[in-house]
């Protein structure tokens, strides 16, 4: 009975241990992938009820500001990680982002520097609590 015991602690604290970037690496991807499907919604649902995109708070009325954009028809979303640091339940991802979108009839380029700061839900995995963006100064 005594070695089930230390089987079972060695197996939660090997889970314990396990690198979680992966993780966050897949989130930011599919965050990636609505952005390019300019889906409002899921992109809404990536964050937290409280969760912020620049300076627009809350997952209701981040869902609407993203609604504005209806007419954009995104080209290319790509980001790429430069740094990640988890703490607990919690995750600060930095790295960088190029997006090629169609507003109006003209192609516009973007590219420049993102903070992602996600948060563990034991139901829906990582949610993003704040995501900056700082474009490239042209």
């Amino acid at each position: 009975m005594k070695a089930w015991g230390i089987i079972v602690l060695s197996m939660i604290f090997l889970l314990a241990c396990t690198d979680r970037r992966p993780e966050i690496e897949r989130a930011m991807k599919k965050y990636d992938r609505l952005i390019l499907r300019v889906d409002a919604d899921s992109i809404a649902d990536c964050f937290t009820l409280n969760g912020k995109l620049g300076a627009v708070s809350g997952r209701d009325s981040i869902r609407a500001f993203l609604k504005t954009f209806g007419d954009v028809n995104v080209l290319q979303q790509q980001s790429s990680t430069t740094s990640i640091v988890i703490k607990n339940d919690s995750a600060r991802q930095e790295g960088t982002y190029f997006q090629k979108v169609i507003v109006k009839g003209d192609t516009i380029v973007a590219t420049g520097h993102y903070t992602a700061s996600w948060v563990w839900d034991g139901v829906q995995g990582w949610l993003l609590k704040n995501m900056i963006t700082v474009p490239d100064k042209k």
